[in-house]
């Protein structure tokens, strides 16, 4: 006898639904074998047989076969329901136990049933490992909450309102001065909080390691940002030959990032927006300018040597609002200079690239790859390593009230312009050869 397609269909369905009902089961048996009470819960059978029951139910309701659909899904509703409640009392009443987790994750393999039958079969199991997600991080989540200071939780609420509320009206406004966007200054803005946020966190577990890890993933993303937080935090050291090599070690570490990460972004532009011909050319000189940058994150990573650990690090607050606006602040006030300089040479490719470079190297770095298509290569491979060279200086900018007051900008300053060497040597070398 030969299996229809239907056959085949409707067994890969039943298939799916045990097996997304199962994977939470798993986790509910994990569940009882670590608990200390002593009481029954639904398993991987009980689990599976429920999304089968789902899958049943809901494939009958769109394939009756001279049934009636409406009939089928209120009988097998119903009988879920059924067995739903007699639990329910016998774990409430006869148990005395309380909790909903169980019933609603029931629920949940029911519905998980019900999208196999239909044919959501990648939704249904999508779905089932979020669910068995959501219910193993149970203890790990009880742990972070019981080490969550109620500031801490106030300044993530405080965070998300930002985020989630204030951030789509201002993007809605969509003002703009001078070629200042006020949603930019506001990005920006953020970016500073969430880096203070998350370097706080690092640090409170982890000490200088955590801060290090901040610097590196901050400066990922924005490194004039994270400068910015990571000396703010670094103000709360008080020995003043810690906080003097911390703040040398961080700013080494967020200019080496900033050089791997824009010399990364300069190959990817060149390749996008250009030609793969050009990125090969650009490959050697923009490796020997990064060279430097990447044998000190190398060094970096593999040194033992731990300055302070954790709980060493007086933290007030998770949230430093003083240096956010100060960085807003001056991230607007150099944008707005850079724009009224620039506009007067936009014929001179290298000094645009260079102001711009020190507002920001990402957005210099694409801007000028979109426009740079019948430039020649050496002027434009000259243009993308001085924006990156100039970004390396603007770090001055950015520092924490203390680093201004006690002098050490000046060293910051110096190790800008040491590790900047390197690119204003490459970029020289390929606009004389433009």
């Amino acid at each position: 006898m030969q299996i229809s397609s239907d056959v085949g269909e409707f067994t890969a369905r039943i298939l799916i639904a045990f097996f997304a009902g199962a994977l939470i089961g798993l986790e509910r048996e994990r569940t009882r074998i670590k608990s200390s009470k002593k009481y029954d819960l639904p398993g991987m059978r009980s689990f599976g047989l429920t999304s089968i029951l789902g899958a049943l139910t809901s494939y009958l309701t769109v394939n009756p076969h001279g049934m009636s659909g409406g009939l089928i899904l209120a009988a097998g509703t119903i009988g879920f329901a059924l067995v739903l409640v007699f639990y329910i009392i016998h774990r409430t009443i006869m148990l005395r136990l309380s909790g909903i987790t169980t019933y609603l994750t029931l629920l949940i393999a029911y519905v998980l049933g019900l999208m196999t039958g239909v044919g959501l079969l990648v939704e249904a199991v999508s779905a089932s490992i979020l669910t068995t997600f959501v219910l193993a991080i149970k203890y790990p989540s009880r742990r972070i909450v019981a080490e969550i200071s109620y500031d801490e939780f106030i300044a993530l609420l405080e965070v998300g309102t930002l985020s989630l509320i204030l951030g789509p009206i201002i993007y809605s406004l969509n003002i703009t001065f001078l070629g200042l966007s006020v949603f930019k200054v506001y990005i920006f803005f953020m970016i500073v909080l969430l880096i203070s946020l998350f370097s706080y966190f690092l640090v409170k577990v982890f000490g200088t390691v955590g801060l290090e890890t901040s610097a590196v993933l901050g400066s990922l993303v924005n490194s004039e940002a994270t400068i910015a937080s990571i000396t703010s935090i670094l103000d709360r050291v008080s020995d003043p030959a810690t906080w003097s090599k911390l703040l040398k070690l961080t700013t080494l570490i967020v200019i080496s990032t900033l050089h791997v990460r824009s010399a990364i972004l300069a190959l990817v532009a060149v390749y996008t927006f250009l030609s793969t011909k050009l990125a090969t050319q650009l490959i050697i000189p923009v490796l020997l300018a990064t060279l430097p940058a990447i044998g000190v994150l190398g060094f970096l990573s593999v040194r033992r040597e731990k300055t302070l650990g954790p709980g060493k690090f007086v933290l007030e607050s998770p949230l430093n609002w003083g240096s956010a606006v100060k960085t807003a602040v001056a991230y607007s006030i150099l944008t707005l200079t850079v724009y009224l300089i620039s506009g007067t040479y936009k014929e001179i490719l290298p000094l645009v690239a260079f102001l711009g470079g020190l507002v920001n190297a990402t957005a210099t770095i694409f801007s000028l790859t979109a426009y740079a298509s019948t430039l020649p290569p050496s002027l434009v491979a000259g243009s993308l390593l001085l924006s990156i060279a100039s970004a390396t200086l603007n770090k001055i900018f950015y520092l924490s009230e203390k680093t201004y007051r006690t002098g050490k900008w000046k060293m910051v300053f110096a190790t800008s312009v040491l590790m900047s060497i390197p690119f204003f040597a490459v970029a020289l070398f390929e606009l004389l050869q433009s």
